[in-house]
């Protein structure tokens, strides 16, 4: 079945939610009259701004069309923010629906359908969501306790994901001359910057291929202050490099590694959402631990991928991000034998090569439309 995807304008949708441009280069497909599946897609970055001001001048062709349900809607997200906090309502002093509205992205993009349906009749079932995270049965029937109801289709769809699994870089095993790596340069988040300051409290930073940034509100003893930061230099630019600058950059480095650390964008938040930091572990076919969101693992199950309870207990999945650190230091005080392990990284690098991520995407928003 043939699918197409007419972009929304850039211009005419707020540069505070616009996208980063990935779905542009690996979704958009020439619009012809011959396609069975089209979609109208709106291409942002973040959730919870998503209003009716910030999107502008949808062609009045282009809404009949989303009303008849001749075309879909397409809310293409590059990246999760704040969908997940719905539990807060208990203790907020809003109303549940008004909560969810004003302080969750989830909120936000429902209260948006809601205004498609009341000034254009387009109902929920015809808008299409498109995100890194897995949504579940569970997580959407708490709306229920909070009286909202959507028919809004939820799509998983990760460009990281795809993005490494187009690679074809041939890995090459060295002898690790590193232990483990912690590439934790960019923004200093407070999950990134305890890792480093734990790993130094334990002597552990010479073990290890290590970079962070400066934090400038977080103070810890000034011995440690005064190291960082350490290789800030090496910040990752993953969504703007071509195989061969990635080639050139993280696999030349992560060769030469034993074990690789994962320090997630979003650890200290409540939704699993799981970025390039740790698919770049499996497609440089490395073994790795995540200093994330509750349900890590459970996720990259879900997703095909196998883990590592062969070689250390992975019960941390069901840990804060606090004491993943507190487990992540002691592992690394007494690796393990790792014998073995190159089954599961190798079966790992075969899953995300294989798996026709794309097309699954587009399976996914054609079996939602025809329903």
């Amino acid at each position: 079945m043939s699918i197409g995807f007419v972009y929304h304008p850039r211009e005419n949708i707020d540069r505070r939610i616009v996208g980063k441009g990935g779905t542009d280069q690996i979704w958009l497909h020439p619009q012809t009259d011959k396609l069975e599946h089209t979609f109208y897609v709106l291409d942002i970055y973040n959730t919870l701004l998503l209003h009716p001001n910030h999107i502008k001048n949808i062609p009045e062709d282009v809404l009949q069309k989303l009303s008849t349900g001749e075309w879909h809607l397409l809310i293409d997200c590059i990246e999760e923010y704040d969908i997940y906090k719905i539990d807060s309502y208990k203790t907020s002093r809003w109303s549940p629906q008004q909560h969810m509205i004003v302080t969750t992205g989830l909120g936000r993009l429902v209260n948006f359908c809601n205004f498609l349906w009341d000034n254009y009749s387009i109902p929920h079932n015809h808008v299409h969501y498109a995100s890194p995270f897995l949504y579940d049965n569970k997580m959407l029937d708490k709306l229920k306790v909070m009286n909202v109801t959507t028919d809004i289709n939820f799509h998983f769809k990760d460009i990281d994901l795809i993005m490494y699994g187009n690679d074809t870089i041939e890995i090459n095993t060295n002898e690790p001359k590193y232990q483990y790596c912690a590439l934790n340069a960019g923004n200093p988040r407070p999950a990134k910057v305890e890792l480093i300051y734990k790993l130094w409290q334990n002597n552990l930073l010479e073990k290890g291929l290590i970079s962070c940034s400066k934090p400038k509100n977080i103070n810890y003893e000034k011995e440690f202050m005064d190291l960082l930061p350490i290789r800030e230099r090496n910040k990752n630019k993953h969504w703007v490099q071509t195989k061969e600058q990635r080639q050139n950059t993280e696999l030349h480095e992560l060769k030469d590694v034993k074990l690789y650390i994962s320090t997630e964008t979003m650890a200290q938040d409540n939704y699993c959402q799981i970025t390039e930091k740790t698919f770049r572990a499996i497609a440089y076919a490395k073994p790795f631990v995540i200093i994330g969101n509750k349900g890590s693992l459970s996720k990259l199950h879900d997703l095909g991928f196998k883990t590592f309870s062969g070689w250390w207990p992975e019960e941390y999945d069901t840990l804060d991000w606090p004491e993943r650190i507190d487990y992540v230091v002691s592992l690394l005080e007494n690796i393990p034998d790792l014998t073995g392990i190159e089954e599961v990284t190798q079966y790992n690098l075969n899953h995300m090569r294989e798996t026709k991520w794309t097309k699954m995407y587009k399976k996914s928003l054609i079996n939602a439309k025809n329903s």
